[in-house]
Order: structure tokens, then sequence, then C-alpha cells
């Protein structure tokens, strides 16, 4: 489809594509209930990720107990006074342990930034992070305790029958990420 004219927007808050006459979105996470349609399109892997110059200053921690020597870059929409979370998958159960931390952020670039700012450890997507660990940008650490794998889905209205351009866009996607 040579001719086809994509408009991307990128943001980390949930954009209400009713008003804002969007065909569609791409949420990572869980979705809320809501009357949107969602299709799964593939799951992310998360990794641990420190820069060199935080090793230098605080070492590489081996076990989640050395985790109270470190700090975490705290990731949430709403920057709370919640406790900062280290998350990670024991078996099939999700868990979290406490962890101190100097910065919350709400933005994507910005947990990236501090990441490789040196500002603490950032459980950053495996798609975006591999690609600056073999760089020798950032390094994974404790590999063997990651996240759980976020959900990634593509979200389109309910109100209106999907138009010919958004369904053949919506096949190209999935498409795309099943090949991976």
């Amino acid at each position: 489809y040579p001719n086809i004219r994509l408009k991307i927007s990128s943001a980390d808050y949930r954009v209400d594509i009713i008003k804002e006459s969007i065909d569609c979105v791409i949420r990572v996470g869980n979705l809320d209930d809501s009357s949107l349609i969602a299709r799964p399109l593939t799951l992310y892997r998360s990794v641990n990720c420190v820069s060199p110059s935080y090793v230098e200053k605080y070492g590489i921690p081996q076990s989640l107990a050395e985790l109270a020597n470190h700090k975490l870059i705290e990731y949430s929409h709403t920057l709370g006074n919640l406790d900062a979370q280290f998350e990670y998958m024991e078996g099939d159960k999700v868990k979290q342990q406490s962890m101190p931390s100097s910065l919350a952020v709400n933005g994507t670039d910005a947990y990236l930034d501090a990441c490789l700012a040196g500002l603490g450890i950032a459980q950053l997507p495996a798609i975006g992070a591999e690609n600056l660990i073999k760089k020798g940008q950032l390094i994974s650490v404790l590999p063997q305790f990651e996240a759980e794998p976020m959900p990634v889905s593509l979200l389109y209205s309910s109100r209106r029958q999907p138009t010919k351009r958004l369904t053949v866009f919506m096949d190209w996607l999935q498409s795309i990420t099943l090949a991976r």
C-alpha cells in the first residue's frame, strides 16, 4: 500500500480515541475495562538494567537481598507516595520487593534517560534495551528475576465498524508482531 499515510503519536498517558478522532492505539500493560475492542499483539519481556556509571558507584546486585543497597528508578503514570517496588516472577507468581528510590518518573523517555545517566535500576522492555546492552550502554542485572511480561494490545472503538484502511493496518501490525 504505497499511498498509505500514517500519523503516529507517542504518549505516556491514555488518550481518548473517540474524542481525539484516533483510529486505534497500541497500549502496553494490563487493560482496564472499557468500551474499546482489544486485539492482543505480543508480550514485552522486561530486562533489569543499570548503566556502567551506576555499576562504578554501587556495583552489581547479585541477589534480591542486595537490592536494599541499591536504587530503583520508579516508573508510574501517577506519581503517588507509594514505596518503590522491584517486580519479579517467582514461578508463575508476581512478587514485589520494596527498594530505596530517589527518583520517580511518569514517562518512558525520562525512565530510560535516568537509567542511562546512572540514577538507578530500571526494568526496561527487552525490545529496546537489548541493543543498548550490546553497545555497552546498559548492563543486564539479576536476569533470573525478570518482571512479568507486559501485554501489548491494539485497541479501537466499538462504536463504529472498522474502516477498510483500519482493518488492513491492524492485520498488517498483527502479522509483523506475530512474525517476531
